[in-house]
């Protein structure tokens, strides 16, 4: 996988993790199987990780955080990435329906994985 500058590093299972972020960003261009970071990345977050919740045959989660835009911008893209311990890997990347938020507005994003067994 590559990390956010572009350079292409493997990961094991037993990695350090040391930071997990909810991104925001105003780029438009479609999601790919490439992308390595947003399109212009406007600000982030630390992650939050939301309790398993188990029904049936379904265990889902939510990863979820709230940035502060201190000069604002339409959020047109939104991602999750993690560091180990020096780079940082994009996991998930969307683009989403335009968002504006006002100077030192708040916008919130909410990953929920649910895996089936």
């Amino acid at each position: 996988m590559k990390n956010l500058g572009g350079a292409l590093w493997a990961i094991s299972y037993n990695a350090s993790i040391s930071n997990m972020r909810i991104r925001v960003g105003s780029g438009s261009t479609g999601q790919t199987p490439d992308d390595y970071k947003l399109e212009s990345e406007l600000g982030y977050t630390a992650a939050a990780f939301g309790d398993i919740v188990v029904s049936g045959q379904n265990s889902q989660f939510t990863i979820s955080g709230a940035v502060t835009l201190a000069a604002g911008g339409t959020v047109r893209e939104v991602g999750f990435s993690i560091q180990k311990p020096t780079y940082e890997f994009l996991l998930l990347r969307d683009v989403v329906t335009p968002v504006v938020v006002p100077a030192g507005g708040t916008c919130t994003v909410a990953y929920t994985l649910i895996f089936t067994a």
